[in-house]
């Protein structure tokens, strides 16, 4: 990782990546109609600069893509940093913010407190139970279009502490699933520009004879 950073910095395209990485993070705002984000120049300039070796990484763990045409190699890179970029960028500045993940993290948050706390799954379950005997429903109607069925969570009064911990568990890791599909699914397409015009083949080509 060091050295591939010191052949960056050491290459005739260091220059052209301090001077165009806030361009491409503002095409990139542009692109999903966010311009009110904002982040400091040195943080977008160490994304790219990852995205770039990460590519390079990639090639000199991958022997058939070094010994590619030139234009192919370059190709490869570009789209390496483009896709690379978009996920880092829609991961800290769109999917960290919204309620999906802060759900996600609530529900992580309940497995890492709770599930290995006896006297908490024992005032849960108690909880649960007291509920089950009671006509929840009546008077809390289901009428959400978000509801997750507990088909695989069944608890009565009688089973023991460590099945009862066992179900929840597992009902809380299948929600997690869910959330996470969720934001998965949120994210089809590449909002970051096309890296090409930024950089040229022969500064990329460059940087690759250097591996």
């Amino acid at each position: 990782m060091k050295q591939l950073k010191r052949i960056i910095r050491d290459s005739p395209i260091n220059f052209r990546i301090k001077r165009f990485s806030p361009e491409i993070f503002s095409i990139w705002k542009r692109n999903i109609n966010r311009m009110d984000l904002t982040e400091t120049n040195d943080k977008i300039l160490e994304d790219v600069i990852d995205s770039i070796v990460s590519a390079l990484s990639t090639i000199k763990k991958n022997k058939d893509i070094k010994s590619q045409s030139t234009s192919i190699s370059y190709a490869f890179v570009c789209g390496h940093i483009q896709g690379r970029l978009d996920g880092i960028w829609h991961n800290r500045y769109i999917i960290q913010k919204s309620s999906t993940f802060k759900e996600l993290l609530l529900l992580k948050s309940m497995m890492l407190g709770v599930i290995d706390d006896q006297a908490k799954l024992l005032e849960i379950q108690s909880i649960y139970d007291s509920l089950l005997e009671e006509n929840f429903l009546d008077d809390n109607p289901i009428n959400s279009e978000n509801v997750v069925y507990l088909n695989k969570f069944h608890a009565n009064s009688t089973q023991n502490p460590d099945d009862f911990k066992n179900k929840l568990k597992s009902f809380l890791e299948e929600t997690l699933l869910l959330k996470y599909d969720q934001i998965i699914k949120k994210n089809p397409e590449i909002f970051c520009p096309d890296i090409q015009p930024f950089f040229s083949l022969e500064e990329i080509i460059h940087l690759i004879k250097q591996l």
